[in-house]
């Protein structure tokens, strides 16, 4: 069955490319962190190897207030998440038509819509399906039944087999697994958030969800800087051409 899965997770970041380089050394931290503290089941088992990771924006990357996501119709911050090493976000209300094609072969982050779900590698990325809450009390950190089978889902992979996860790209009210559909708390634009579930005994099983605040004294990573540097240089000399 398919390897356990650690999800790191952002939402409302604005335009915000100056804080990109402290939120990628944070990332880079939990990374090696979940990579290094596998989640066991119960007490007495053991914890299961460590699986996949994926980085992704759940939407509002962008705002019409941000004159580099207005000047080049939401493409800036799309490039820096990509240079962040982001496996995909949510794009759905920012991004001009044109700017999924002028991207497509110049980044590797999947752009995800109403129209465009992902198939990534088996799992489904997409933004459709609604929030629900299931009357848990506030608090209770994750599901404690064994739930979903890969058989349960409607939609199937590119092969023809049912996706074996949907992860929705858009928060919600509380991190949860309902059925095979991972739902993902919606975190503050200087909080990143995490979710780890396992296979077990055929289904999935959710172990782990938290929202990490950022670290005030954290460090910009330089790299990232540089990119957000080429990404404003660009901005700028759009802005200037679309002036003259």
């Amino acid at each position: 069955m398919e390897e356990s899965l650690t999800v790191l997770y952002t939402y409302g970041l604005r335009g915000d490319l100056d804080g990109l380089p402290r939120l990628y050394t944070f990332i880079r931290q939990l990374t090696a962190f979940y990579r290094n503290d596998g989640v066991t089941v119960c007490q007495h088992d053991p914890a299961p190897p460590l699986g996949r990771l994926l980085l992704l924006d759940l939407g509002d990357s962008c705002a019409p207030e941000s004159w580099h996501c207005a000047v080049t119709g939401g493409r800036s911050m799309i490039v820096a998440l990509d240079g962040m090493g982001y496996h995909a976000a949510n794009v759905s209300g920012f991004f001009a038509p044109e700017s999924r094609a002028k991207l497509s072969e110049s980044t590797q982050i999947k752009l995800i819509d109403a129209d465009h779900p992902v198939d990534l590698d088996g799992i489904l990325l997409t933004v459709s399906g609604k929030d629900a809450d299931d009357g848990r009390p506030e608090g209770h950190p994750y599901s404690d039944q064994i739930v979903g089978t890969p058989e349960a889902t409607e939609g199937r992979t590119a092969s023809g087999n049912p996706f074996s996860l949907t992860i929705l790209m858009h928060p919600a009210e509380q991190t949860r697994l309902d059925g095979n559909t991972l739902q993902l708390a919606r975190p503050e634009s200087t909080q990143v958030g995490a979710a780890q579930v396992i296979p077990l005994l055929g289904a999935w099983k959710l172990t782990h969800t938290q929202i990490h605040p950022l670290p005030a004294r954290i460090q910009p990573d330089p790299t990232i800087a540089g990119v957000v540097d080429f990404v404003m240089g660009e901005a700028r000399y759009r802005q200037k051409r679309d002036q003259a």
